[in-house]
């Protein structure tokens, strides 16, 4: 568990992000500001937010033809403008392989690590997961020995390629 000492520390660290956005939730604009920071010369792609329902904390950002996607998980319908900010830093500098504060990583930490948002992933995986019943007629052999891989017969199951 944190201590309260530990706590404060990490919060004195967030006074060195800039915070311009106390009330924005327009999470295009928090990404075109998010790419300028990243790539000031080169033009802001048409940009698409979405929320999608992850079976966990997982957000996706690709560039085709010169259009931005981003996915986010729908777990961070109501998170501040500052994790959203955050998020899109980590997104974006992955995708561009740019570094970023350890900062905007900590911001994003604290608030997927704080019990609301567990809670939610948790909900999140047992409802969405995929599950599977092993059966005789599996394909797999590696399978066949494991009767029970998921608790129920909804899903069908698939191969990976």
């Amino acid at each position: 568990m944190r201590d309260q000492a530990s706590e404060i520390r990490d919060q004195s660290e967030f006074s060195r992000i800039p915070d311009p956005w106390p009330l924005m939730h327009d999470l295009e604009l928090i990404f075109r500001t998010a790419h300028r920071q990243l790539r000031p010369r080169t033009p802001v792609p048409e940009i698409k937010v979405a929320f999608f329902p992850f079976a966990g904390l997982n957000h996706t950002a690709r560039l085709h033809e010169s259009r931005l996607i981003i996915r986010l998980s729908d777990i961070f319908t109501d998170a501040p403008s500052e994790v959203c900010y955050s998020l899109a830093l980590i997104l974006l500098a992955k995708l561009y392989r740019k570094k970023i504060d350890s900062a905007y990583h900590r911001r994003y930490r604290i608030f997927i690590l704080s019990d609301e948002i567990q809670e939610r992933a948790r909900i999140a995986r047992n409802s969405r997961c995929r599950i599977m019943r092993a059966g005789d007629d599996l394909p797999w052999p590696s399978l066949r020995s494991q009767r029970l891989i998921r608790p129920s017969e909804r899903t069908v199951l698939r191969r990976q390629y």
